[in-house]
């Protein structure tokens, strides 16, 4: 097993599959292409996909286990790809393996929403200026205002709008969150406590 938490964008992986000859194995190598995808529970990269490695190893170039190529559908024909494919991150799937072992049925967990849209700014500080607060939301019942800026979520920095939705996805619905925001030259805390949808 390999350790996931030091992952860039860039680093090779490769791709373990399935021919149609149950005898022999197929290998597809690529890169990393982008982190912290699906709720922030698997990673994109490049290397080939296809109903043949879903389920495969993914590997890194000391062969060591990074994650599992997530479901492509059976009735997909073998070499449609759409140039990426994604993979479940080790220490998520081994969180969850002895309740599959078991036969589990496990859920899809709900969305977390906080209810707000904005745009990443660095005025006055680096951070996301609220340009819209949602009604009946946990932002809008928290107190969170237009044109405040977050800035730090559980005690992080916030520095652009992958960061607050990887956060948020990280914390879960139903889950008390602190935000900080900046309104005028205040820094003012929230205890936030995120919605679903």
């Amino acid at each position: 097993l390999a350790k996931t938490d030091h992952l860039k964008v860039g680093h090779f992986v490769a791709a373990l599959g399935r021919s149609t000859d149950v005898k022999q194995h197929t290998m597809t190598r690529g890169v990393i292409s982008a982190l912290d995808r699906y709720n922030g529970n698997q990673f994109q990269l490049s290397a080939r996909t296809n109903y043949g490695n879903s389920g495969g190893a993914v590997i890194d170039i000391e062969g060591r286990l990074l994650g599992i190529v997530t479901l492509i559908h059976p009735r997909h024909n073998w070499g449609v790809n759409s140039g990426v494919g994604f993979a479940v991150y080790t220490p998520v799937l081994l969180k969850i393996l002895p309740r599959l072992q078991k036969g589990e049925i496990i859920k899809r967990p709900r969305q977390p929403f906080l209810g707000i849209s904005g745009e990443a700014t660095d005025k006055p500080c680096k951070g996301i200026r609220i340009r819209e607060v949602h009604p009946n939301t946990a932002a809008a019942k928290a107190g969170i205002k237009k044109g405040d800026l977050l800035f730090k979520l559980n005690g992080k920095r916030i520095n652009d709008l992958q960061g607050l939705v990887t956060a948020i996805r990280r914390a879960g619905a139903g889950k008390k969150i602190s935000i900080t925001i900046l309104r005028g030259d205040k820094e003012i805390p929230f205890q936030v406590v995120l919605g679903s949808r």
